[in-house]
């Protein structure tokens, strides 16, 4: 334990960049001032320790999590929305539209980044 406070205020006290990998939460909480999140080969840079990355992190993922559930109801009121009146002539044009709407929605999904990538600021 001494030396691991030793080595606590030798960092809190230098004064260049160091980078600290630990697992140890405690440490990184008194040492670090800046969080890289390395995730699915983005970085993304939190100003502050590691309680308030995670808080951050998390608070985002469950963001990620509301579009996500927000985007598929959507999705899936399209859906039967062209269902219900795609052989309906006076609603064709309309439920050709939802479809093509539908196609946009589904290529955006797969280019929206992970729930542990978005992050950034």
């Amino acid at each position: 334990m001494p030396t691991i406070r030793w080595l606590e205020e030798f960092l809190i006290n230098f004064e260049n960049t160091v980078i600290v990998v630990s697992h140890d939460r405690h440490f990184l909480n008194n040492v670090c001032t800046h969080i890289a999140d390395i995730d699915f080969g983005q970085i993304r840079l939190y100003v502050g320790n590691y309680d308030f990355w995670y808080q951050s992190s998390q608070m985002i993922a469950r963001q990620l999590k509301e579009q996500s559930k927000k985007r598929e109801d959507k999705l899936a009121e399209l859906q039967r929305f062209v269902l219900r009146f795609s052989s309906n002539a006076s609603k064709a044009k309309q439920a050709t539209s939802r479809k093509k709407l539908i196609d946009k929605l589904t290529v955006d999904d797969c280019r929206l980044p992970s729930a542990n990538s978005l992050c950034g600021f």
